[in-house]
């Protein structure tokens, strides 16, 4: 026969926090020119795929 422990833990697994809304708005176009993405960013390679689908 095999007893199983079960054991109640005093940690508390979540903080309510208060939601507070922004008051600043984001600004559009804050980090244009310092952030570069490839030409070929969305494009599929053949390779990857063979991983994923087989052949």
């Amino acid at each position: 026969m095999t007893k199983a422990n079960i054991y109640q833990t005093k940690i508390q697994q979540t903080k309510p926090v208060v939601y507070k809304e922004n008051k600043n708005p984001r600004k559009p176009g804050l980090l244009k020119g310092k952030i570069w993405i490839s030409d070929d960013f969305n494009d599929e390679d053949e390779e990857i795929n063979k991983l994923f689908y087989g052949e």
